[in-house]
């Protein structure tokens, strides 16, 4: 009890001096005065909350790192569906159109093959009938016919002294010499064509080459990495969003919202009333293919939405509408769909280099367009129709406006081509008459290559068009408009001045009638030109021959004739003009730069870059199959043995086709020489029975007349022995000597007759034999010069004993002077017995029919893998164009977004541990104090008096000086405590939320690493390398960054590694964020809890100090009432 108050205070301390965590200083305190400790558990728990402090910024610092990374990674993937995009356009795209070009140049040069095929056979006819022309004998022959052989044989007779085989052996002897010359005329011709031949084969051999290319390249190994490529980009671009989606994830503001709702207006808008109804929601719904908006939901959602009652949605309705949480998204989804189908058009637009597909590609574009955009409309029109332009390109544009008509792939309801034509009408009205114009000439309608069958149909549909624009009634009333056929048609209606309405209304139906004449007319004309033609070319019955034997019966043209499409399809390839093509460039520019707008706003409203339906590897998948079909349908002759076998045949027809025309041109002149012999051998078989009657009844007469003169004297001596009258005697003896005469005669010219015509028989046939074997020389010669058996041949088994004998017996066979009647029973014969003749006129010319199976096949086969190849081009058009807008959009916005979140992110931790550690050593100096250090808590003072302050450092001190006079002297009591601990608290709280936040974070790793774990080219460098070579083996353009770099390097350089790159950052920083939060919020917690007992113990510190120094100072204790 004789202890001070100082001393009794120092007892009520101790147990926290002499705590195992504050142990008394080694230093000796004064006396009385409290001795100084170490603070030992605040240090502990100061370092082990600032080093979990330090583990988390670490791994924020590396969750921003990687963030960076991925930002890079964003723009190498984004290069590599650019480069795809790249060599898809100026490699496959080029590629196709010169396949396509070249294929339309072959069919184009079928045309020239089938002229001079034609051309050829028309002058060997020519050149045989002037051959056999300019031979009397032959000329006679096929002139005359079997009633020319009197005069051949009268002409023989005279020049070889009635040699009866002389006419045989001139006919045999003259086909060999006419074969020959017809052979030295025609061979020049033959080697024309022939080369016309190889020229075909040198317009297919590029494009088949270039098909057999694509047979590798689009073959299944090759296209199942391909496939394997496009699933991991779709994979890497979906990771990619997922993640964008969940780092930005703030709500877009306000300017952002209503121009994506101006933009989306108009394409909810369908029927253009300026409101939305039920109907255009489900106009959309099918159109965009939104899944949500289909079955009642549009209805309700009107309902729900309609503050006026109208059963429609103006535009303030619709911002409440589209952001209903039934339709999630809708205004992205239908404007990103807009947009991916506008860089449809304009790719096919850029790429079109032939007027068809320029003009198509337009007509695509206002397809589009008219859904949203009337003012471009209206621009693209007055280029229609201000002639800047052909105007047979604005025709091609209104035809395929019409055939597109019902097109299920257009944006709107409404007829596009009304709305086009009605905007020309209104800026330019005599061009677009002009155009109307020239669309009913059936000649223009056939020589752009549209089906003149569609004309009238269209004409019909054009002419209401025109007809339904408001100016033009207005013009037509003003009589502003000259135009002749609309004042034909007026006229025609009884309307000089003007054309009313019951006149226009007419038109269209007046314009299908003209068109259906038209179309008449044009193809009665096209089939007399086909008909002239075949006349000019085929005029002779050589001509008739030669189709007969080598064609069968056709014209080369007629015979290797395709369907429609063939002239469709070469008329339909022009190329397009400089202007168009101009115009078409900048078309495309135009829907560039509106889809890159569009797709940035989408990007920046919903934070992706596509939406969740699209997909590389399906539009990959869609333009291979493309040109699969194309490549199957060319497989035949695009093979290597295809290729060989179109060869092969132009190469034996070169060999064989002018011997098998030769063939042709024998057996007409056997054929001639066949039709002749018969008639011919019954003629000498009449003339030698004519000559032995007459020889006979010379031989009567010449024996007839002596012997009868030798019989009178005898014949009057027997007469005279029976009567004795000498007169009688006469009379008697010359009459009946004279009747003997004549018995005799009679009787001896029989005999004579008879055996001289057996006679005859035997030198004709001796005759006919002689001439037989003359000819065998000529036979040798002609097999010498053509290498093979002639037709010539035949004519000996005309003339040797059995055929004469054949014939012989024919000619007593018939008594009928009808040739034709005698050489069908010979026919009938010979054909019983194989007539060699006819079995070689009948022969197969297999180089002619395998050239004409081959024109035939090209022209079925041409034109359609034509147009599959033009679809297929389309394809790639569109393909290229969407990987263009969006990872040109992902490589525009994701790495900047990355590269944004990773600097803010960084700035935001830093900013946070500097703020967390100033705190914690806050604590560390306020424990040290509380423990006696830095002065340690000092009594108040609470008398003290201010002194005056003059200069403004002394101003400044005291102001600081009471403002913090609260902390000063009240820090002590329970509710300056209380009220920092609850601080305090609140600061640990949002130190758990941090965590909380991180762990969410933590989430979004575990899903990046989940996706990572899916795609293995993200991971391996050998794999990430091979699946680029697929690509450079499909495309030999493709390159990502430079083509100077090896594919090989790329895949680092270009930060294509994403998982490699960012797996041990973010499994790491997954542990440091998430655990070491946690354990520095805890930790924090205790620090607040031991900060109440280093308060405790300051205050009691203080209370004893200054008791020491009222003990010091000699002030009794008021406790104890003693003094020191």
């Amino acid at each position: 009890q004789g202890r001070s108050g100082a001393d009794r205070i120092g007892r009520l301390c101790l147990p926290c001096n002499t705590s195992p965590c504050r142990q008394p200083n080694s230093r000796p305190a004064m006396a009385g005065q409290p001795a100084r400790s170490i603070p030992w558990c605040t240090l502990f728990l100061v370092a082990c909350a600032t080093t979990c402090q330090v583990c988390v910024l670490v791994g924020n610092y590396q969750t921003a790192s990687a963030m960076e990374e991925l930002g890079e990674s964003t723009g190498g993937w984004s290069r590599v569906g650019l480069g795809i995009a790249r060599s898809l356009k100026t490699e496959l795209d080029g590629k196709m159109q010169n396949v396509s070009t070249m294929l339309l140049d072959g069919l184009k040069h079928v045309t020239v093959v089938q002229d001079s095929l034609d051309g050829f056979l028309s002058m060997v006819g020519d050149k045989t009938d002037e051959a056999i022309g300019q031979s009397k004998e032959l000329s006679l022959l096929q002139r005359e016919g079997p009633k020319g052989l009197a005069l051949l044989q009268v002409q023989q007779d005279q020049a070889a002294g009635n040699a009866t085989g002389n006419v045989s052996q001139v006919l045999a002897s003259l086909t060999p010499m006419i074969m020959s010359a017809v052979h030295n005329a025609l061979q020049t011709v033959m080697d024309k064509v022939t080369s016309v031949l190889h020229l075909l084969m040198e317009k297919l051999r590029p494009a088949l080459d270039q098909v057999a290319e694509w047979v590798h390249k689009f073959g299944g190994k090759i296209q199942a990495g391909i496939s394997e490529f496009s699933g991991s980009v779709d994979k890497v671009q979906k990771l990619f969003d997922q993640v964008m989606k969940q780092l930005n994830r703030g709500s877009p503001d306000e300017a952002l919202e209503a121009e994506m709702l101006k933009q989306t207006f108009g394409l909810f808008d369908m029927s253009n009333t300026g409101k939305v109804s039920a109907e255009d929601l489900h106009q959309v719904a099918d159109l965009y293919h939104i899944s949500s908006m289909h079955g009642e939901l549009p209805e309700k959602l009107v309902s729900k939405y309609d503050a006026d009652g109208d059963s429609e949605l103006d535009e303030a309705e619709m911002a409440k509408f589209v952001n209903d949480p039934a339709i999630p998204g809708s205004m992205p989804v239908l404007l990103r769909t807009y947009s991916k189908r506008l860089a449809e058009a304009g790719g096919n637009v850029a790429a079109a280099r032939m007027r068809d597909e320029v003009a198509k590609a337009v007509v695509q574009y206002f397809s589009i367009v008219c859904a949203k955009n009337m003012t471009k409309v209206g621009w693209v029109a007055e280029r229609l129709g201000n002639r800047s332009l052909p105007l047979a390109f604005t025709g091609d544009v209104m035809i395929q406006l019409c055939l597109s008509e019902d097109d299920p792939n257009k944006m709107t309801t409404t007829s596009v081509g009304k709305l086009v034509i009605g905007e020309m009408y209104k800026l330019h009205p005599r061009n677009t008459l002009n155009v109307l114009d020239m669309l009913s000439n059936t000649t223009y309608w056939d020589s752009e290559g549209f089906d003149v069958h569609d004309q009238p149909r269209c004409v019909e549909k054009v002419t209401k068009w025109v007809t339904q624009a408001e100016s033009l009634v207005q013009a037509c009333a003003a009589n502003d408009l000259q135009h002749p056929s609309l004042m034909e048609l007026s006229v025609a209606f009884g309307h000089k001045a003007a054309v009313d309405q019951v006149a226009l209304q007419a038109l269209p139906a007046v314009a299908a009638r003209q068109a259906k004449e038209s179309v008449a007319v044009f193809q009665m004309d096209k089939l007399r030109r086909e008909e002239e033609r075949h006349r000019s070319f085929f005029k002779t019955s050589t001509h008739e021959l030669l189709l007969q034997r080598l064609t069968g019966g056709l014209s080369v043209r007629a015979a290797t004739k395709g369907s429609g499409a063939v002239e469709r399809a070469t008329k339909s390839g022009i190329h397009a003009r400089p202007e168009t093509l101009e115009f078409a460039r900048w078309l495309s520019y135009n829907v560039t730069a509106t889809v890159k707008l569009r797709q940035s706003q989408c990007f920046e409203y919903s934070s992706d870059s596509s939406s969740a339906v699209d997909s590389v590897a399906t539009q990959i998948e869609a333009m291979v199959t493309q040109v699969k079909g194309f490549i199957d349908m060319m497989m035949k002759y695009a093979s290597p043995a295809g290729i060989d076998r179109l060869e092969k045949t132009i190469e034996e027809f070169a060999e064989h086709g002018m011997k098998e025309v030769i063939e042709v041109v024998e057996h007409k002149l056997v054929s001639l020489l066949n039709h002749s012999a018969p008639e011919l051998e019954k003629a000498v078989r009449h003339a030698a029975h004519v000559a032995g009657e007459d020889l006979g009844r010379r031989i009567g007469e010449a024996l007839g007349s002596p012997m009868g003169e030798a019989l009178v004297p005898a014949v009057k001596t027997v007469v005279k022995s029976v009567s004795n009258n000498s007169a009688a005697q006469d009379l008697i003896g010359d009459q009946l000597s004279n009747e003997l005469g004549k018995v005799v005669s009679d009787f001896t010219g029989k005999a004579v007759e008879k055996q001289a015509g057996k006679l005859v028989d035997e030198l004709v046939d001796k005759a006919l034999s002689g001439g037989a074997d003359l000819t065998a020389d000529l036979v040798g010669k002609i097999n010498d010069k053509f290498g093979e058996p002639s037709l010539i041949q035949t004519v000996d088994g005309l003339y040797h004993g059995h055929t004469a004998r054949r014939l012989h017996a024919q000619v007593e066979a018939f008594e009928s002077d009808d040739v034709d009647e005698i050489l069908a029973a010979v026919e009938v014969r010979a054909g019983r017995r194989g007539n060699p003749l006819e079995a070689v006129g009948g022969a197969v010319a297999h180089a002619w029919q395998g050239l004409i199976k081959l024109l035939k096949a090209l022209v079925n086969l041409v034109p359609s893998a034509t147009s599959t190849l033009k679809f297929a081009k389309e394809q790639v058009s569109k393909l290229s164009s969407n990987l263009d807008s969006v990872f040109g959009t992902f490589e525009d916005k994701g790495p900047p977004l990355f590269q944004n979140i990773a600097s803010i992110y960084r700035v935001i931790w830093i900013a946070y541990f500097f703020v967390i550690v100033p705190l914690n050593l806050a604590v560390v100096y306020y424990a040290f104090w509380a423990g006696g250090y830095c002065g340690g808590p000092q009594p108040i003072d609470e008398a003290s008096e201010q002194s005056e302050s003059r200069t403004f450092r002394e101003k400044c001190a005291l102001c600081c000086k009471c403002c913090g006079s609260c902390l000063q002297n009240f820090h002590d009591t329970s509710l300056c405590f209380w009220s920092v601990t609850v601080l305090a608290q609140l600061f640990v709280l949002i130190m758990f939320v941090v965590s909380i936040v991180l762990c969410i974070l933590s989430g979004v790793q575990a899903l990046l690493l989940s996706g990572c774990s899916e795609v293995y080219l993200l991971a391996d460098d050998t794999i990430c390398a091979e699946a680029l070579g697929t690509v450079r083996a499909f495309l030999d353009t493709f390159f990502v960054s430079s083509e100077a770099v090896p594919l090989g390097e790329v895949c680092k350089q270009d930060f294509l590694l994403t998982c490699d790159l960012i797996q041990s950052k973010m499994a790491s920083s997954t542990i440091l964020t998430t655990v070491f939060s946690i354990l520095a919020a805890l930790l924090t917690m205790q620090l607040i809890v031991d900060s109440a007992t280093l308060h405790e113990q300051a205050t009691w510190r203080r209370k004893a100090h200054a008791m020491w120094l009222k003990e010091a100072a000699g002030v009794p204790d008021q406790a104890s009432g003693s003094t020191m």
